[in-house]
């Protein structure tokens, strides 16, 4: 396929456990250039996002230290599964596959970027491209001042959502609605009771409305 359509550039991203990392080599077999797209913390940490089994920011696999996701069992799949994360991460370091098939790492943000680096990657290797929203310069206020604050997706200790209804417990001007589902899900509403936030609600009826 890559014969017949001669692309210029390949914009690589979330190919782990399907395309699998093999599709790299073979772009560089034919001198394809490849972008590889950074949505999580994969090539460094092989459960994905630097978050322990307790739900805290994790950094033990830190260095090539893979073993560590069996080890502390953070790993959502159970440890068998964990184990071939684990060998694989180092399968494709021992191979170097990442390091000699990728030409631009584009990051989405400083931190990731910089936790690249501190795992041996060069800071030449990676670009920023941070999530942005083009905002007008106005000092006007914003129409909708009495509009809640709307939270939109899963419900998992690594999305920081209960950080967010602590954080309402200090702003009883400001609504909040949650909308999602999720490992965590329980707990929020839980804490949300306990914390008297009438005006946060939990629910997955819009989460169901985009899937149709």
């Amino acid at each position: 396929m890559i014969a017949d359509f001669h692309p210029q550039v390949a914009h690589v991203r979330n190919i782990y456990h399907h395309l699998s990392p093999s599709i790299l080599w073979e772009l560089k077999a034919q001198g394809v250039p490849v972008l590889y797209h950074m949505n999580d913390f994969k090539l460094i940490c092989p459960s994905y996002n630097l978050v322990s089994a307790s739900g805290d920011a994790c950094e033990r696999c830190k260095g090539g230290k893979f073993w560590s996701v069996i080890h502390e069992g953070c790993y959502a799949g159970g440890r068998a599964a964990a184990a071939v994360l684990s060998a694989e991460a180092y399968f494709h370091r021992w191979l170097g596959t990442y390091k000699k098939c990728v030409d631009l790492v584009l990051a989405p943000s400083r931190f990731a970027k910089q936790k690249l680096i501190e795992n041996g990657w060069s800071s030449e290797e990676i670009q920023v491209l941070p999530h942005f929203q083009n905002l007008p310069l106005t000092s006007e206020p914003h129409p909708g001042g009495n509009a809640p604050i709307l939270y939109f997706g899963r419900l998992s200790g690594e999305k920081g959502v209960a950080d967010l209804v602590s954080a309402m417990s200090r702003l009883p001007g400001i609504r909040l609605k949650i909308a999602g589902d999720g490992p965590q899900r329980q707990e929020l509403e839980i804490a949300a009771r306990n914390s008297k936030l009438d005006s946060l609600l939990l629910g997955t009826s819009w989460v169901r409305l985009l899937k149709r």
